[in-house]
């Protein structure tokens, strides 16, 4: 038993993160997703600060102790840290609409706060259709994060992409004084930017310059960049297989 902590929920089949990435001083990261706990009112919720609920923590690998970085997310399926830049990237599925790209420029600073379920540019599901009242109550989903002295996302997608895990290189393709994301997309429709990959290009300050979509017609679960090939290797969900990535010189 490697970490282990003393808070159940009931049995969900969704929005319950878990990835894992390297970290520094011999520490991993981790996301854990909200479990449709999203009444901020509760005891286990992403905005309770004494639960993990909707957080991306650090363990020590010796120590096996946690330290919470960020806080206020619903589903982050993708991690990446850059360790060069000491940067953690990650992904978010929102409820209907609402998927996030977040940035912690500052992980060894104050714990990070994303908003959820009080801030969203998403709606709970069935909305306007279905009465949502009393979710809209325990959780208002406000269109605005930094209204409310939370953090806004670099990119917000509303309809949803189903982001899964990113990726940061600018080995990759090579573009001077720039930073370079990937994010591989789930979902169903590739005329709305699901099932494929999503570059951007952002400038020094983390701005997002340029946004451009590579149609896969596949779910693109993972990604790995291998720098000896300079080739990026996909994980697609959908037929089973393995795509590569590569520039065409």
């Amino acid at each position: 038993e490697f970490f282990n902590i003393n808070e159940c929920q009931p049995s969900y089949d969704s929005s319950a993160g878990g990835n894992l990435s390297d970290f520094k001083d011999n520490k991993i990261l981790m996301t854990i997703g909200d479990y449709q706990s999203y009444e901020v009112q509760g005891n286990n919720n992403p905005q309770n600060i004494n639960s993990l609920i909707g957080k991306i923590i650090s363990i020590d690998e010796k120590t096996k102790e946690y330290k919470i970085l960020s806080m206020g997310l619903r589903n982050p399926q993708g991690l990446y840290y850059d360790k060069e830049n000491n940067i953690i990237y990650s992904t978010e599925h929102g409820p209907q609409g609402g998927d996030e790209i977040n940035v912690n420029t500052s992980p060894d600073g104050e714990i990070k706060n994303y908003g959820w379920g009080i801030s969203s540019y998403g709606e709970h599901y069935g909305f306007p259709d279905i009465d949502n009242s009393e979710k809209y109550k325990i959780a208002p989903l406000h269109k605005s994060h930094a209204k409310y002295g939370f953090i806004e996302p670099l990119k917000y997608f509303t309809p949803s992409i189903a982001p899964a895990q990113i990726i940061k290189t600018e080995k990759f393709i090579k573009i001077a004084n720039k930073n370079i994301i990937y994010v591989g997309a789930l979902g169903f429709d590739v005329e709305e930017g699901d099932l494929s990959i999503h570059q951007f290009i952002l400038d020094a300050d983390l701005k997002i310059e340029q946004h451009n979509i590579m149609r896969v017609n596949d779910r693109v679960r993972d990604m790995i960049y291998i720098e000896e090939l300079n080739k990026i290797f996909l994980f697609l969900e959908s037929s089973g297989s393995i795509g590569i990535l590569e520039v065409d010189n």
